[in-house]
Formats: C-alpha cells, structure tokens, sequence
C-alpha cells in the first residue's frame, strides 16, 4: 500500500512540474528581473510547503501502519494452535 503510495504522490510530482515548467515558459518574457526573483521565491517556498506535507503524511501512514501491527493479534508458541478454529 505504502508503495502504491508513493508511485501515485511521483506522478502526480512529474506532472506538476510539467505544468510549472510549461507556466514558466509562457510567463518569463513577461516578467522583469525582480518580479521574476519574487516569483522564483514563492515557488520555492511552495515546494517546501508541498514537502512538508508530504512528510506529514507519510508519518501518519506510518504511524497506522504500526497501529495496525499492534493491535493484530500475534501468534506465541503453543498460543498459535488455540486460536485455530476446529474443523
């Protein structure tokens, strides 16, 4: 799941950057050297906004994907063969 994941947050990642460098492409020309500084910022500062979140839910799937591993009952020894249903 957690591989499905992550091959689904890559592509969604390539396509942004396809749609940023397409963006960029039609609005550098119209933008002056100081705008485009500014502009550059922002970006910037919206990718670590995205990477932050990223890694916020990454912990989240981590931490119920731990959750899960402890609330499953695990078999110990001679404990397993108790749990098997008869029949």
């Amino acid at each position: 799941m957690a591989l499905l994941l992550a091959k689904r947050i890559a592509s969604v990642g390539r396509a942004l950057a396809a749609a940023c460098r397409r963006a960029c492409l039609r609005i550098l020309p119209l933008l002056g050297r100081r705008r485009l500084l500014l502009l550059l910022l922002l970006l910037l500062l919206l990718l670590l906004l995205l990477l932050l979140l990223l890694l916020l839910l990454l912990g989240l799937l981590l931490r119920l994907e731990g959750l899960r591993l402890l609330l499953l009952p695990r078999a110990r020894g001679d404990d397993a063969c108790d749990r098997r249903v008869p029949g």
